[in-house]
């Protein structure tokens, strides 16, 4: 399992948007490398708020301690290259079975950006909240 510490900036009945807890990283997490906890930081840079689904009830100010299987990361990222790589590769064979060259490249291009525009639509959605649902919260007692 891959966890990492954050802390809970806004809340409702349904989300709750997560700031990194800076403090409960170890040096090498902080460069960006070492085990797992690298991967979260990476997703929660200090700048950018992570939106989950609030499924312990939390409220602001509250801490989480999020976790992740490997094998699930590894599948989502098997997903999120493999996927548009496996479309482009059919967009341009059937332009290049149809058209030749300039049809596999136009192909191509198309294909990126219906890719590009489906993407930036689930990751700017509610629906990118979906995404993580794998990911299990457990609400960790205040510190005094």
């Amino acid at each position: 399992m891959i966890e990492v510490t954050a802390r809970v900036e806004r809340a409702d009945e349904q989300f709750v948007w997560l700031m990194r807890n800076m403090d409960s990283q170890c040096q090498r997490c902080r460069q960006g490398n070492g085990c797992g906890g690298a991967i979260w930081g990476k997703l929660l840079s200090s700048r950018q708020r992570l939106k989950l689904p609030n499924r312990v009830h939390a409220v602001a100010g509250s801490r989480l301690r999020l976790s992740i299987s490997e094998s699930h990361l590894l599948w989502s990222s098997l997903l999120a290259y493999l996927l548009p790589l496996i479309w482009l590769i059919v967009a341009a064979g059937g332009g290049h079975y149809g058209y030749g060259d300039a049809g596999a490249i136009g192909a191509a291009l198309i294909a990126t950006i219906i890719w590009l525009i489906s993407f930036r639509r689930m990751v700017t959605s509610n629906s990118a909240a979906r995404v993580f649902q794998s990911v299990d919260q457990t609400l960790l007692p205040d510190r005094d």
